[in-house]
């Protein structure tokens, strides 16, 4: 289980849903790209999108820690979403 911060980690803009297109998440204030995983493919974001950390309580339901955010992984993460960013049609230009 994967909680991502949807705040772009290059100026805070709000990041939408997944882009139906790419199936990337893609900040529509200045063009960064980031994998399903939050890995960053293109734009000026300096880093992958920002997480939580998660868990599974007790009772077996999941938990978000939204009071700490995890720093998100840096540029060059390629965990298995590896397209060329210019080769995949997208949301945002």
């Amino acid at each position: 289980m994967l909680a991502l911060y949807r705040k772009c980690p290059h100026l805070g803009c709000q990041i939408p849903p997944l882009c139906d297109k790419s199936h990337w998440f893609e900040c529509l204030c200045h063009g960064s790209k980031y994998t399903i995983l939050g890995e960053k493919r293109a734009g000026p974001a300096p880093r992958g999108m920002d997480r939580f950390p998660t868990s599974v309580g007790s009772d077996g339901q999941y938990v978000v820690s939204t009071g700490k955010k995890i720093t998100g992984p840096p540029i060059g993460t390629a965990t298995f979403d590896t397209r060329d960013t210019d080769k995949i049609p997208h949301c945002t230009g």
